[in-house]
């Protein structure tokens, strides 16, 4: 999971690479809250269920924002970036026939 992150984020700073006042995302402070950030919501997701059912939507919007904006960008790393994290959750949301043709695209 680490490595798709560390690939993920990559592709991201290239793909939105531009030069303004935004924080760092490959510093150690920013690194530390992120992974803070992760284990609250592993953590919450575990004793709430609808946590889990909001925080699982939230991440496949993100996914879905980052996939039109690789289509509409024609920024095709991000387009495949976005699809490739796709994949799992149509695994478990019952969609096996996206799931097993998607890798092929």
């Amino acid at each position: 999971m680490a490595d798709a992150y560390n690939s993920f984020s990559e592709r991201m700073a290239t793909a939105y690479s531009c030069n303004n006042d935004l924080p760092d995302v490959s510093s150690e402070e920013f690194i530390a809250k992120l992974a803070d950030y992760n284990a609250y919501v592993s953590s919450q997701r575990k004793e709430n269920v609808t946590f889990g059912l909001w925080s699982s939507y939230i991440n496949m919007v993100q996914l879905l924002l980052t996939f039109i904006r690789g289509t509409h960008e024609s920024n095709w790393d991000l387009h495949v970036a976005a699809v490739r994290l796709m994949i799992p959750c149509y695994f478990s949301y019952g969609r096996q026939n996206y799931a097993r043709y998607l890798p092929t695209y």
